[in-house]
């Protein structure tokens, strides 16, 4: 087994690298890097390939520059039998060299690439689409308790948690249902 990582002239290859710790064993490692632009070195590399062997890139676009171009990238993985790790994406190489958690993940991505729909760009920048998640606010339990009580109104209850009248009612709901699936898992156990 060969690991070979493949980066980008703008890929951090110290965190390339970091993805090393997660293999049991680490056989000769070769480096490749050329331009952003260029696949000529990627292409070199595609025919150097054995099965079993280990790729490891920065990013999903680090393959092809469009998305129809990584499906078929994915797919010369999954044909080839060669493991890719990744470094965008934890799930390729969490699990270290299991080869079918492995080829699970790039199965997915590579039926999500076919699907033009669907923008693999925001799995290669690493960061979630739409909204941020809203926390709770820090003292939601306790004001939570004092209106369940009937010490405060709901008006008080939106203005103590600086919240909106919209999100403090979608908090709410969900709040309800953490506590329902809370109180039906301790009844289980």
């Amino acid at each position: 087994m060969k690991i070979y990582i493949y980066a980008k002239q703008n890929d951090d290859i110290k965190g390339l690298r970091s993805i090393l710790r997660y293999l049991d064993e680490a056989g000769e490692v070769l480096i490749i890097s050329e331009s952003t632009r260029s696949f000529n070195e990627y292409q070199r590399l595609k025919k150097c390939l054995k099965q079993g062997d280990i790729v490891i890139v920065g990013g999903i676009f680090s393959l092809a520059l469009s998305q129809s171009y990584v499906a078929s990238e994915l797919k010369f993985f999954i044909d080839n039998k060669i493991s890719l790790f990744i470094y965008d994406l934890a799930p390729t190489y969490k699990d270290g060299t299991n080869y079918a958690v492995n080829m699970a993940v790039l199965q997915t991505l590579y039926t999500l690439a076919r699907n033009e729909k669907i923008s693999l760009s925001a799995l290669d920048k690493n960061y979630s689409v739409g909204r941020n998640k809203l926390i709770f606010p820090q003292n939601w339990r306790e004001l939570y308790e004092k209106w369940q009580n009937k010490e405060i109104t709901s008006k008080e209850f939106i203005s103590a948690s600086g919240l909106k009248k919209a999100t403090f009612y979608n908090m709410l709901s969900e709040y309800e249902s953490l506590l329902q699936e809370q109180a039906q898992y301790q009844q289980l156990a």
